[in-house]
């Protein structure tokens, strides 16, 4: 037979030797504590030799032989077992220390596969045997290759004989000098003479390795039988386990699987029926959730109205009393619950058209009271005539008596005239009447730069037009996401009118030219082929906003309606933050880098002026997007949405955009309240707005209210109908709806008009799929991502691959989740905080029927 030199590789090696004092002696006393502080030796070992780059060799009993490519790693290793066994030997008894003895050489060894020969090795366990519990020894081959790399100081013991080694090795025992009992040489070190011989302490060493070795086999074969045992009582309990649960008791069921593991730590049926239960728990709890909250809402929902009509019949009240301040007040109250309620605006125009009669009423009082006083005047100044009458009549009588009795003279007559009055009464009559407004007009708006560079520009401009057309509800306008997907210079008129249905196509061309903006625009009648109405205006850059209002109101005169009343606009006086705005704002409609682009540029903005609210909402658009498009894991980029929401609003309150932002955020953060509130806001402000419709149908949704989901999706994406999210939003309600097939189709309409191809967005795909039984597409689907995914995301591709071989009843499942596991692990140890590769770590491996605890607290 050839020996290991014949067939071996022969290399220089530190070759390092551990042995703990009197372990034979403890398996004595107490085999079970004693291996569990065997257990500690070994973790510990292996920690350490881990840690300096060392190969364990082989362990025997309470002793190890470790290889290292370094002397000087070898004598740290050794270093610091030491000082981690005195640190975990103080307060303990003598029992619970643990004290182990260290040799290290440097030498010549032959390596056959994963074991190593050689008077290297012979010298080095010789070494060790000779050292004192908790020290260590080396050769001087080790000394002399460490002792100017290390700060370390070494005791010389001499030149010692040792068993079958030919020559005397000098051996150096370390001094520690952290330790205090070990700064200094041992005793035996100090009284060693020259030259001893080792054989006895060897042989006991090694007749101590047989007996460890003897008693450990002896406790595995009684754990064989205690873990044979345990199988058969946690099979009773399982079998039990599922009888409840077909029978629907979900808590005697949970019952009997802990008492599995109570019994076991793994039991892979036992982990997959606590995965059924809790499945099934779970959705008994979200249909009474959902019930729960549908019945909530009811109940706000008739308190909300209960409380309308108490404030409208107390307003009613006041009207009666002529109290009408205190009416109107109650009419506020009723906007603060409906602020479209149409029997509050009604009784607004009562109260307003009572206080003009009642104010008429007394003006006509007052005319008729002084026509009372008018009359008494005259009356008696008609007495006082008749007065004067009646005495120029006694004294004619008179006169004619005296002339009867005088000579006849001159006569004298007096006459009187009396005046007369006539007083009018006026009489109020109150109506009531309902207008009824023009048919809505349908207009697709879209504008072209006549400059590449100015191609920002143009775009923020068809978004400005269409928020100020969309603030009449009567005006249905296409939004410019959907709008420049086509080109209305080129495209025949008469196609577009039909796949927008609209019945206008409002088109033009922008220019800049030394900070001003010119735009030629014209408006064109579909149906009639002509031109309804056009213009070129101008503007500075910062005035856009203004320039969009403007170009509203010209609009509406063209089209025979009433512009809706003007709103205040905030914006900025600088222009260079304005510009910044615009560029950033056409950024980050684009790819992620692009939008990690725009936002610099957005934020440069607000540092030139700190209360531009448009750039605000921007930017919270921006973070929002990212926080989407990076699987909704960093709760950074939310956070600094909401933040650019509010200050948004703080500047600018009538923001219809950061009323929207605002929605999306409370959404993703499940304060459902606040989004009802805020999508409220921004349709108030916008009534035509393809993104508040989108949210307000998935708040909808999560209401419990399918219904008016639906309706709303679809108005979405009339307005909206080329923009992904509209049909995300749609098949979502489909999903939910059990409406699988169509839902299917609308995720594929989504990913053809641009929804990033990713797992998140794909997530209601597989829901479908799932419900379909086509588990085979969702592992080719996540085949396909996993080309191009980054570990993060691999982690849960490879459980959907891994779940849907396994529901498939197919071998590769196997496969499949073990490599989702080794990922998951490689990810974990990166980042331990990382709670959702955690948590596909903890699902792997329950699918894989490992580590039950960890999944499910994980879960």
């Amino acid at each position: 037979m050839a020996s290991p030199e014949d067939v071996g590789t022969r290399k220089l090696a530190a070759i390092m030797f551990t042995d703990i004092r009197d372990f034979s002696k403890k398996m004595g006393v107490d085999e079970i504590a004693a291996m569990e502080l065997l257990k500690v030796h070994d973790s510990l070992i292996r920690e350490v030799v881990s840690k300096y780059g060392g190969t364990i060799i082989k362990s025997l009993g309470d002793s190890f032989m470790v290889d290292f490519t370094s002397a000087v790693n070898a004598v740290k290793c050794a270093t610091e077992a030491q000082e981690r066994f005195w640190q975990h030997n103080q307060d303990k008894s003598d029992f619970e220390k643990i004290e182990i003895r260290i040799g290290i050489h440097l030498g010549d060894v032959i390596t056959v596969g994963h074991d190593i020969y050689g008077d290297g090795v012979n010298i080095a366990a010789r070494i060790e045997a000779i050292t004192e519990p908790t020290r260590i020894c080396v050769s001087a081959d080790i000394y002399n290759q460490v002792k100017n790399k290390l700060s370390l100081r070494a005791y010389s013991i001499g030149s010692i004989e040792l068993k079958n080694i030919t020559e005397p090795v000098e051996v150096f025992e370390l001094l520690i000098d952290t330790i205090p009992e070990l700064s200094v040489p041992s005793q035996s070190a100090q009284q060693a003479p020259s030259k001893r011989k080792a054989e006895a302490i060897s042989k006991k060493e090694e007749e101590e390795a047989k007996q460890v070795e003897e008693v450990k086999q002896k406790v595995d074969e009684q754990k064989l039988r205690e873990e044979s045992d345990k199988q058969e009582r946690a099979r009773v309990h399982f079998v039990r386990a599922e009888e409840f649960f077909q029978a629907g008791d979900l808590e005697k069921a949970e019952a009997e699987i802990r008492e599995v593991y109570n019994i076991v730590d793994v039991h892979y049926d036992a982990q997959m029926l606590l995965l059924r239960v809790e499945e099934e728990r779970t959705r008994k709890e979200e249909d009474d959730r959902r019930r729960r909250v549908i019945e909530e809402r009811k109940r706000k929902e008739e308190e909300r109205k209960q409380r309308i009509q108490d404030c409208i019949q107390r307003a009613m009240q006041y009207v009666e009393e002529d109290q009408f301040a205190e009416a109107a007040a109650a009419v506020k109250d009723v906007y603060r619950l409906d602020p479209n309620n149409a029997e509050a605006k009604q009784l607004e125009e009562q109260i307003r058209l009572a206080e003009q009669a009642k104010a008429e009423l007394e003006r006509l009082q007052g005319i008729e009271e002084q026509e009372k006083a008018l009359q008494e005047q005259q009356r008696l100044e008609q007495q006082e005539a008749e007065g004067a009458l009646a005495r120029a009549k006694a004294a004619l009588v008179e006169a004619q008596r005296a002339a009867a009795e005088t000579p006849r003279s001159r006569r004298a007559v007096y006459a009187a005239i009396a005046v007369g009055t006539v007083a009018a009464i006026a009489v109020v009559t109150l109506l009531i009447t309902h207008v009824t407004s023009k048919p809505a007009s349908f207009v697709i708006p879209t504008f072209s730069a006549t400059s590449s560079q100015d191609a920002y520009i143009a775009t923020a401009l068809s978004a400005f037009v269409a928020e100020e057309l969309g603030r009449d509800e009567r005006m249905i306008v296409i939004s410019p996401s959907s709008a420049r997907t086509i080109d209305l210079q080129k495209a025949d008129l008469q196609n577009i009118g039909s796949a927008f249905d609209v019945s206008y196509a409002l088109t033009g061309s922008v220019q800049t030219s030394a900070q001003k903006v010119v735009l030629s625009v014209r408006l064109t009648d579909i149906g009639a082929q002509e031109t309804r109405w056009e213009s070129r205006l101008e503007s500075d850059l910062i005035g856009m906003n203004d320039l969009a209002g403007k170009l509203s109101t010209q609009i509406h005169i063209a089209l025979e309606m009433e512009a809706p009343p003007e709103r205040p606009r905030r914006s900025t006086s600088n222009t260079e933050a304005y510009d910044l705005f615009l560029q950033g704002r056409h950024l980050v409609q684009s790819s992620t880098t692009a939008i990690e682009e725009g936002l610099v540029l957005l934020h440069q903005a607000v540092e030139l002026d700190s209360t531009f609210g448009l750039a605000y909402t921007a930017i919270g658009q921006a973070e929002l997007e990212l926080y989407e498009r990076g699987g909704e894991r960093d709760r950074a980029h939310l956070n600094n949405a909401l933040a650019a929401a509010r200050a948004s609003l703080s500047f600018d309150r009538n923001s219809a955009a950061a009323y929207g932002l605002l929605t999306r955020v409370y959404r993703h953060m499940q304060q459902f309240d606040n989004a009802w509130q805020a999508v409220s806001n921004s349709l108030v402000l916008q009534p035509i707005s393809a993104e508040s419709y989108r949210q307000s149908a998935l708040l909808s949704l999560i209401d419990g209210d399918p219904e008016t989901a639906a309706a709303d999706a679809a108005f979405a994406l009339r307005l909206d109908p080329r923009h992904y999210d509209s049909h995300v939003v749609q098949g979502i309600i489909q999903l939910y709806t059990r409406q699988y097939e169509a839902a299917l189709q609308s995720f594929n309409v989504a990913t053809s008009l641009g929804a990033e191809d990713s797992l998140l967005t794909v997530n209601y795909k597989f829901k479908a799929w799932t419900a379909l039984d086509q588990d085979n597409l969702i592992i080719q689907y996540c085949q396909k991502l996993a080309d191009r995914a980054d570990d993060r995301t691999k982690v849960a591709l490879q459980y959907w691959i891994g779940r849907g071989y396994q529901l498939s009843g197919k071998i590769e499942s196997l496969p499949a989740l073990n490599r989702g596991i080794e990922i998951s692990e490689r990810v974990v140890a990166q980042n331990p905080n990382d709670a959702v590769s955690l948590a596909y770590y903890a699902l792997l491996q329950a699918r894989r029927g490992r580590n039950p605890e960890l999944a499910t607290r994980a879960i």
